[in-house]
């Protein structure tokens, strides 16, 4: 799904109807022309490190996102 792409990063939501999130990252860290690419978790469940690996991500933010969330997340991990 990302071959026509170049990609920067991805910000993923941990559940979404034909893979998850976890799915997702590890499909994308399997394909050597991803490897390099973050990983953004985004989610609203509280308690996602205790049902995800969440070694396949480089960051999780947790919902509601907001224009000042995403703005300390984005001083914080350039």
């Amino acid at each position: 799904m990302l071959y026509p792409f170049t990609v920067d990063l991805i910000l993923s939501d941990m559940w979404m109807p034909e893979m998850n999130g976890m799915q997702l990252s590890a499909e994308v860290k399997n394909n050597p022309r991803f490897t390099h690419v973050p990983i953004i978790a985004q989610t609203a469940d509280v308690e996602t490190a205790a049902n995800f690996d969440m070694s396949l991500f480089d960051a999780i933010l947790l919902k509601p996102l907001t224009r000042e969330k995403n703005l300390q997340f984005s001083q914080t991990h350039h």
